[in-house]
């Protein structure tokens, strides 16, 4: 009976290190549902073993116990290997903490009722593990609030009231012992503690997927309302492609129509003509040529933008005429490149800079961005936070949907920043066919 129950408050343990690993992972656990369940199953009988084959040398356990913690965080695969170092450590230190309060209240808070010694000394165990949840809890919310979470994880503090509830019961229990005093009454409120701490832990991971599951349906709508916002801009840009197509094909009938002046002489006219045509070609002048109408009208559209704001602009461009991107995704990722640019260079009273690549090497598209800023800049763990007050369910969505067309083509992006300049590099690989 010991064996079993010690195995069962293992049990618990295992998936209160579950939640706490998710807190240090990119995107939670890499698996799930079953997985989730026989991981924790099977780390709960080598900590079991563990306890019991190093019991009198306690320095010596404890670091098994972490290395048997990395192992698992290494079998999960959502933390690099150092994290997952951390994470084992600063969870074993929780446990001390929660045994640390759990023996505080046992000894100097709660009255406890010692008529019956072995009942309160079965539900210490328990408490400890309740406290440990509401423990991890309360550091998501706080991580949460300091990363900039707060929207999203708006229901944290709701779990900790599982653990709460338990913990208040376990103190009652431990101070009245309602005459209880076989070993089977005894044993069978222990399973009734412990099922309701069992039910905590579920119910923590239920809303929990509840809540991810509704910010990513939200995200996704926020995707499509971005995409819905560029149409506009894609609709006006093909217009802008026809008319330059256009253009183009009127320059032969030009060049006949002038070759026809020159043959009568007219030179007068010719030259009222070619004033007419100059006027026309400077209204609609593209300043870049990648060789790709697309990708031209975006910049160029976006050049005359920053130009209008009085950025000072370097750019660097080749032939882009082979580029393998869907125009959808081309328009997007560039348009909300230059969109986060320029809405930063708008708000800098000072330097006004706009520096961008766009080039092809080796079949690879390089795209590199660097524009000035002024302000601060929020991140969440390695992510850039919008500072947006305007339109808040959108915040971060230009950066996300740079970031999913990127990981759509299999590519490599990295943002960061100095006090000055906000710098953005992208790689998308083997994307683009030799001329």
């Amino acid at each position: 009976m010991e064996y079993f129950q010690n195995y069962l408050v293992i049990f618990i343990e295992m998936a209160c290190f579950l939640l706490f690993h998710d807190m240090f992972s990119k995107s939670g656990s890499r698996f799930r549902g079953i997985f989730n369940i026989i991981w924790i199953a099977v780390m709960s009988a080598n900590m079991l073993a563990i306890s019991y084959l190093f019991d009198s040398h306690f320095i010596i356990k404890e670091t098994i116990i972490i290395l048997c913690l990395f192992g698992g965080s290494v079998i999960l695969k959502a933390v690099n290997r150092r994290n997952a170092f951390f994470v084992s450590v600063l969870f074993v230190f929780l446990l001390v903490i929660a045994d640390y309060i759990t023996i505080t209240l046992y000894t100097q808070i709660l009255s406890v009722d010692t008529s019956n010694e072995k009942m309160p000394g079965m539900l210490v165990v328990l408490l400890s593990k309740a406290i440990l949840l509401l423990l991890i809890i309360t550091i998501k919310q706080i991580s949460s609030v300091k990363g900039g979470y707060v929207d999203s994880e708006i229901e944290g503090m709701h779990f900790a009231v599982f653990p709460f509830i338990s913990i208040c019961m376990i103190a009652f229990l431990m101070s009245n012992n309602f005459g209880i005093e076989n070993d089977t009454e005894i044993y069978l409120v222990w399973y009734i503690v412990f099922s309701l701490i069992a039910m905590n832990v579920l119910m923590v991971f239920y809303m929990k997927n509840i809540t991810e599951r509704n910010f990513l349906l939200q995200e996704k709508r926020m995707f499509e309302i971005d995409a819905r916002g560029q149409q506009t801009l894609y609709r006006s840009l093909e217009e802008k492609i026809r008319l330059q197509r256009s253009i183009s094909h009127d320059y032969k009938n030009h060049l006949s129509y002038i070759q026809a002046m020159l043959d009568r002489g007219d030179y007068n006219g010719i030259s009222q003509y070619l004033k007419k045509i100059n006027g026309e070609v400077d209204h609609d002048l593209d300043i870049i040529d990648t060789n790709n109408p697309i990708i031209n009208t975006v910049v160029n559209t976006k050049y005359y933008e920053a130009k209008h704001i009085g950025a000072v602009i370097v750019c660097k461009i080749n032939d882009l005429s082979g580029i393998q991107l869907e125009e959808t995704d081309i328009i997007l990722l560039l348009s909300n490149l230059f969109n986060n640019a320029v809405e930063a260079i708008e708000h800098c009273r000072k330097e006004k800079i706009l520096r961008f690549k766009i080039v092809s090497e080796n079949g690879n598209l390089i795209l590199s961005m660097q524009n000035s800023y002024e302000g601060v800049l929020r991140k969440r763990g390695e992510t850039y936070v919008s500072t947006k007050m305007q339109n808040k369910e959108l915040h971060g969505i230009g950066i996300k949907n740079i970031i999913r067309i990127v990981d759509k083509y299999h590519g490599m992006y990295q943002f960061n920043h100095n006090d000055k300049e906000f710098h953005v590099i992208i790689i998308i690989p083997n994307i683009i066919n030799p001329a």
